[in-house]
């Protein structure tokens, strides 16, 4: 990961405001952030197929870690998009929006909150955010 960019995530992590001169930085800021999270995912998440854990204390870590790590990773890449609307197309602008609803819905889950309805998942588009192709 470019060192330029994993700063410029560092610095919106801890609440810096960061705006991009182009698409290409704002998706590498965008890229770091998600790999991040599918680092995390791999390293403690459920099992890809079931959703399952070989344990309970697996289960209680992975809470911990969506509450810590993951929501306030996806709510960084929300806050880059938002930011940044001057580079985002409709298409960068609509998987954010989603991303912000998966997001409550993942929160809500981890700490406990009743929801009424299936928590959505994770949306494929926010893996083309700032992308070429989202152009």
């Amino acid at each position: 990961m470019d060192l330029k960019f994993a700063r410029a995530a560092a610095v919106a992590w801890i609440g810096g405001l960061v705006t991009f001169a182009n698409r290409a930085d704002a998706r590498a800021a965008v890229e770091a952030v998600l790999s991040a999270n599918r680092d995390t995912f791999e390293q403690f998440g459920p099992d890809e197929h079931d959703g399952s854990f070989p344990n309970t204390e697996g289960a209680v870590k992975w809470r911990d870690v969506v509450l810590t790590e993951i929501v306030p990773r996806n709510e960084l890449v929300v806050s880059i998009v938002e930011l940044n609307r001057s580079l985002a197309t409709d298409a960068d602008r609509r998987a954010a929006s989603q991303l912000r609803a998966h997001t409550r819905d993942l929160a809500a889950k981890h700490r406990g909150d009743p929801l009424l309805a299936p928590a959505k998942r994770f949306p494929a588009a926010v893996e083309g955010i700032f992308s070429e192709r989202s152009q």
